[in-house]
């Protein structure tokens, strides 16, 4: 079911589109980097694995992140959260909708034609993937460095020491930017 709105609200949507303002705003450009890099990271496993991806399918969490890396001012079509979610297109309805049944994503009309539908992050969904981000960063934190394998064949060694270096690098990317927020509020 798709909500109606009145027209302070339809203006008020059109304006940020469609997305909770507050959340938006709120948005650490670090979190929107980390959600843009799983999304990545996702759609290459998928690229890499060929037909044996969908062994991988979450498709409602690839709708969630990809909604979080949409800027507040590109309304998100029902057509295009569909794609993102990398399975056919009523099996991803029906993620949307058990999404928009648990209070995580909600759908509204477009203002300007009523025969085309949005969806946006609920205020609810939008903390919980951002709790999860928060967690992922922190996990990330908290593992220590992996050795530089010393075997070049090793793959999962150095595929290890790789995402180890990523996180590393976030990390210290986090530090910077809490530091510059700090200066900032002086």
């Amino acid at each position: 079911m798709v909500e109606t709105a009145s027209s302070a609200e339809l203006l008020d949507r059109d304006r940020i589109g469609g997305r909770h303002p507050v959340a938006e705003a709120n948005r650490p450009k670090a979190l929107s980097d980390l959600a843009s890099d799983v999304l990545r990271a996702r759609r290459s496993r998928a690229r890499i694995f060929g037909e044996d991806a969908c062994l991988f399918g979450e498709p409602a969490w690839d709708i969630l992140l990809d909604l979080y890396v949409q800027p507040a001012t590109r309304p998100v079509s029902v057509s295009s959260a569909c794609i993102a979610s990398g399975v056919p297109g009523t099996t991803a309805l029906r993620w949307l909708d058990q999404l928009k049944r648990r209070d995580l994503v909600r759908r509204f009309a477009d203002p300007a034609d009523r025969r085309r539908n949005f969806v946006a992050l609920a205020p609810r969904g939008h903390s919980l993937v951002e709790a999860w981000l928060r967690t992922r960063i922190a996990i990330a934190q908290t593992e220590p460095v992996t050795q530089i394998p010393t075997r070049p064949t090793d793959e999962v060694e150095w595929l290890r020491f790789y995402r180890t270096l990523n996180e590393a690098q976030l990390s210290v990317v986090q530090s910077f930017l809490y530091l510059l927020d700090k200066q900032g509020a002086k």
